[in-house]
């Protein structure tokens, strides 16, 4: 009989390693326990019990803005309010959203980014105004909103911002699919990730958009995201449909000489369009003043496709 001895020291290195990789590696961690209970510093105490929310009583929370959320993949949000010991008055009122993905997380973050907002160093990306701190980290969406003076309540909402996010997963990484978008002429703080009907379009369903403007030229350039190829395919001959009933299809022209479908056709919304699948993607830009320039940012969104 043989018997195979595997030396102490050899076992002692794996086990360390498989602690060590669990140590780093956090899996979601409940919306209810990452706003601090308690208070987020020592002049900031809460003025009552954090309450937990799912898609059925969402709605309890923010009346009027749930529906926004389900298109993200909402699993659950947390709410609490904080108040200054010091400052009778002024409060901050904190929310944190679990959604589907950080591409969801992102998305919604991006429907509330303003553009003329201060970018501010927490999660992955956050802006700031007068009364409002936003950010995204993870698969998680945080929104602050605090009532006292102006100046004060800044301070205050990036060291409540700070105590959130430290208890959040550590994955800061933006999503992989914005950088599609990542290419010189795009204002990157016009980014959004929409959940359904992009461009307004259902035929489109999900994905990127953002403002394009270089050497004069002026559009909107966007990818789709399917679940699959045919998926894909699918939703351009939605398009193609959609021409037809507005009596736009004299205006398309098909080309496949590059090897991938391409439309290029005068929407009755966006005018000079260019849609083209590659995959289980359909990109392109809308309101181009050339068929030319179209082409040359179809092969920008496509040489940075994942």
């Amino acid at each position: 009989m043989y018997r195979c001895l595997v030396p102490i020291f050899v076992v002692a290195t794996c086990f360390a390693l498989v602690i060590a990789a669990c140590s780093t590696t956090r899996g979601p961690v409940p919306a209810g326990q990452v706003l601090p209970a308690q208070g987020f510093q020592e002049s900031w105490q809460n003025t009552a019990e954090v309450q937990v929310y799912d898609a059925d009583t969402l709605f309890d929370y923010i009346d009027g803005e749930a529906e926004l959320y389900f298109p993200y993949g909402f699993q659950e949000a947390a709410a609490i309010t904080y108040g200054r010991t010091d400052a009778p008055g002024t409060t901050i009122d904190a929310g944190v959203y679990r959604m589907g993905s950080r591409l969801d997380a992102f998305g919604i973050y991006s429907n509330y980014r303003a553009p003329s907002a201060e970018r501010v160093s927490v999660g992955s990306e956050g802006v700031l105004s007068d009364h409002q701190l936003v950010f995204y980290q993870d698969t998680y969406f945080v929104r602050l909103n605090g009532l006292g003076d102006a100046d004060e309540i800044q301070t205050d909402l990036l060291s409540c911002a700070a105590a959130i996010a430290a208890r959040l997963p550590g994955n800061k990484t933006p999503p992989e699919e914005l950088g599609i978008l990542s290419f010189e002429g795009v204002d990157p703080g016009s980014v959004r990730y929409i959940g359904e009907s992009l461009l307004g379009y259902a035929f489109l369903r999900r994905g990127l958009v953002a403002n394009f403007e270089a050497e004069g030229e002026s559009a909107r350039v966007f990818v789709a995201i399917f679940v699959d190829q045919a998926a894909a395919g699918a939703g351009l001959d939605d398009y193609i449909a959609y021409l037809k009933e507005y009596n736009a299809d004299k205006t398309l022209r098909e080309d496949t000489s590059s090897g991938y479908r391409t439309l290029l056709a005068q929407d009755p919304l966006y005018k000079g369009t260019i849609m083209r699948q590659v995959g289980r993607y359909v990109l392109g830009a809308v309101s181009i003043s050339d068929s030319a320039r179209g082409e040359t940012l179809a092969g920008r969104l496509q040489s940075n496709l994942p």
